[in-house]
């Protein structure tokens, strides 16, 4: 064998070894890249939920929520058992979600180190959070739900999920309240007279407009106060309301706003009301803890009080015809935020009796109204409690 034979010989070996490591790599990879989407999988797959003397119950995948699939407790089956085991370390969340209302009703839980918890679900319904941040490590969590009171017609799912439920997807996903789905600008928005959407924040009520990439756009549930707002930038008076359609109640201290008495022309930006009122003095009311998009306090959006009558609705332009079925009519005139089209110094307004202008002298933005502030709410905001109706507002950790 010649030099030239054995340099070639000796160059297929050296590639032919490169080939060889090279498919062991990728074969290596393959096998590990399976394996770790296997063992991610597999950390709610293996997670198990027995109910009653350890009979296994199917675990079904609801929007990444673990949920017993026959968890019903009625009057032969007053106490469940239930456990939850993880192969590895976790963290997990228990909610309880009432399904019906009932008159009479009390749960006691006893957690996973034996401490004692009652709720008093009378009269309620929707999801509740037991407790957050159950850590579990190699091991089962032992968990006992008991009920007592009018037991006779109780529906109550025990949800496990290792993720806190988001208020935004709780509202998408689990509620259907007169909550309508808007494809051509894919949001989600409450309709009606009188939908569950009420949040309480800072202990005062608002109104969930609706759920916008994930963000939650909140209104004032009655008119602001100067106490709210303040009597400096766009302040023009407060007073005592005769007006026989207004539906709120704050009857000795609604206060009006020029909507942009300075230069005169309808540009937010340039507005004391955005400036001053809204995005210092409201914000310093609301307390630097409400976590806001942006920080951005601002006004309702035209196409909110339209859509937030019954579908069959839409198209109407004087909106009088929805009216009835409108819970963000309150009554009194309003302004928007909206610009009207080929104008510089309009905003659409609504008049007390419910009807939209948007040329007559009253859209003018150096005449004054009456304010309900409009924010939203970020995406992580936690579902806490409640099922959205007045007497039962969400509430949500902000």
């Amino acid at each position: 064998m010649n030099l030239v034979e054995r340099i070639n010989k000796d160059k297929r070996l050296k590639l032919l070894l490169f080939l060889i490591l090279l498919v062991t790599v990728v074969l290596f990879m393959k096998i590990f890249y399976e394996y770790y989407v296997y063992s991610k999988d597999r950390k709610l797959e293996e997670t198990k939920v027995v109910l009653n003397n350890d009979e296994s119950v199917d675990v079904i995948k609801y929007s990444d929520v673990l949920k017993l699939d026959n968890g019903k407790l009625d009057s032969t089956n007053k106490i469940v058992s239930l456990s939850a085991e993880y192969n590895n370390s976790a963290n997990y969340n228990v909610y309880v979600k009432v399904n019906n209302n009932v008159s009479n009703l009390v749960l006691k839980v006893i957690d996973n180190n034996g401490t004692s918890n009652i709720i008093d679900l009378s009269n309620k319904s929707g999801l509740y959070l037991v407790k957050s941040d159950c850590s579990i490590n190699n091991s089962k969590d032992e968990w006992t739900f008991e009920v007592s009171g009018d037991t006779t017609n109780v529906d109550i799912d025990v949800i496990l999920r290792e993720d806190k439920v988001k208020i935004s997807d709780y509202i998408k996903e689990m509620s259907s309240n007169n909550l309508y789905y808007l494809d051509s600008d894919n949001t989600y928005r409450y309709v009606g007279s009188n939908p569950n959407n009420y949040i309480s924040i800072n202990n005062e009520l608002y109104r969930i407009i609706g759920v916008f990439d994930d963000k939650l756009k909140v209104i004032k549930n009655d008119y602001a106060t100067s106490d709210m707002l303040g009597m400096d930038g766009a302040y023009f008076n407060s007073y005592q309301i005769g007006d026989t359609y207004y539906k709120g109640c704050i009857y000795d201290d609604v206060s009006t706003y020029y909507w942009n008495n300075e230069s005169k022309v309808n540009n937010w930006e340039e507005s004391n009301l955005n400036k001053i009122n809204l995005n210092v003095n409201f914000r310093y009311y609301l307390g630097n803890s409400i976590s806001l998009v942006d920080g951005d306090i601002i006004l309702m959006d035209v196409s909110d009080y339209y859509y937030s009558s019954y579908p069959e609705f839409w198209g109407k332009d004087n909106y009088l015809n929805g009216l009835s079925t409108n819970y963000l009519y309150m009554g009194l005139d309003e302004w928007t935020i909206s610009k009207v089209e080929g104008t510089s110094n309009y905003v659409y307004f609504i008049f007390s009796n419910g009807k939209v202008n948007d040329s007559s002298s009253y859209g003018k933005v150096d005449n004054i109204s009456a304010v309900r502030p409009v924010f939203y709410l970020k995406s992580d905001c936690v579902f806490i409690s409640g099922n959205g109706s007045i007497t039962e507002p969400f509430i949500v950790s902000i």
